[in-house]
């Protein structure tokens, strides 16, 4: 399977970057702040192996250009929900990479960015989210442990 980059148009707003691969069941990968749909390379194999998975830019990130607002998360996030209504994809499963999270929240152990302390915090602000500790991991799982972070995200979604 091939990956296949495009930019889309957004009603009212500045396009945005996305790459896709596989077929059926969509998955939406949302980067972090400062990354880019890359940051989902290590995985995104596996994870098109069961499923279309479609990796976004974030405006101002990546390929896609800055737009107003996308300096402040409710901006990301008003981009974002604009994205998955020019492209249809109102319920889809969705999986972000330190930005919260409703089913699962995936910590890596060794994180340095946001420490493993922190954890009862994000899940104080998400409760009905299953805290998944990464053993001998940093801040991105998809780096640090692929199979295990691919394999959780195919056990929580679809």
């Amino acid at each position: 399977m091939r990956l296949v980059r495009k930019m889309t148009e957004q009603k009212g707003a500045v396009s945005m970057h996305q790459v896709e691969r596989g077929a059926g069941r969509t998955l939406l990968l949302i980067h972090g702040l400062g990354g880019s749909w890359q940051s989902w390379s290590p995985i995104l194999v596996a994870l098109s192996a069961e499923g279309r998975v479609v990796a976004i830019d974030l405006p101002g990130h990546g390929a896609s250009p800055a737009e107003p607002g996308s300096d402040t998360f409710a901006g990301l996030v008003d981009a974002v929900e604009r994205y998955i209504d020019a492209n249809v994809l109102a319920g889809v499963d969705m999986v972000g990479s330190s930005m919260g999270a409703r089913i699962v929240i995936g910590w890596g152990r060794q994180d340095r960015l946001c420490f493993p302390r922190q954890a009862e915090r994000a899940k104080a602000a998400f409760p009905p989210a299953e805290l998944h500790w990464f053993n001998d991991c940093g801040h991105f799982p998809m780096w640090d442990q692929p199979e295990e972070a691919a394999a959780l995200i195919l056990a929580r979604t679809g």
